[in-house]
């Protein structure tokens, strides 16, 4: 199915590659019903992407960020904040709160700051807010174990690794209005 073709299926989320080496950037379309599917993609010049990005929200189409390395994609717009993997919505936000998958809400009040993170081992990393009360609740993470295994790994690789925490930290913190901490080196 061609990009296109895949704009008369629906409802849909479209991504713009978060990071590339190469002047143009990809555009990935999900379907996000029943559980997110990527339909197609395609490179789009720079000098394309606001007039493409216009297109596809003039379609009802949600624009949002993709991180290719660990499936994640996310969106902060006027409907609110939302964060997919592949297999299901992972934190849903409206009005300042945020319902997690796994049941919990976190009220927009209650967070501090939202951190980008790697771990001292650097297998663990993530997005995690700071709460008022002191504890923390982590959004979205990971554990990879390219550290461990390739003697060669060294902070570029891992910088490059968990560039999605940062992405993914800086825009829920926009999305609450809060202070990002950047942990990733």
């Amino acid at each position: 199915m061609t990009f296109d073709e895949s704009l008369s299926t629906g409802p849909l989320f479209a991504t713009w590659e978060g990071w590339s080496p190469r002047p143009d950037r990809r555009l990935v379309l999900f379907s996000v019903q029943p559980k997110p599917a990527m339909l197609a993609q395609t490179e789009v010049p720079k000098s394309e992407r606001d007039t493409m990005s216009d297109q596809l929200r003039r379609r009802g189409v949600r624009i949002g960020s993709y991180a290719p390395l660990n499936d994640l994609f996310w969106c902060v717009d006027d409907q609110g904040f939302v964060l997919w993997s592949m297999a299901r919505i992972e934190a849903e936000g409206k009005h300042g709160d945020l319902h997690l998958a796994d049941g919990r809400d976190v009220k927009g009040a209650q967070v501090k700051s939202v951190t980008s993170f790697v771990e001292d081992d650097r297998v663990h990393r993530g997005v995690r807010l700071a709460l008022a009360d002191g504890s923390n609740v982590v959004v979205a993470e990971e554990e990879d174990l390219a550290e461990t295994l390739d003697p060669g790994y060294n902070v570029d690789n891992l910088t490059i690794d968990a560039a999605w925490a940062d992405y993914l930290g800086r825009a829920l913190a926009e999305w609450f209005g809060k202070p990002h901490v950047n942990e990733v080196p």
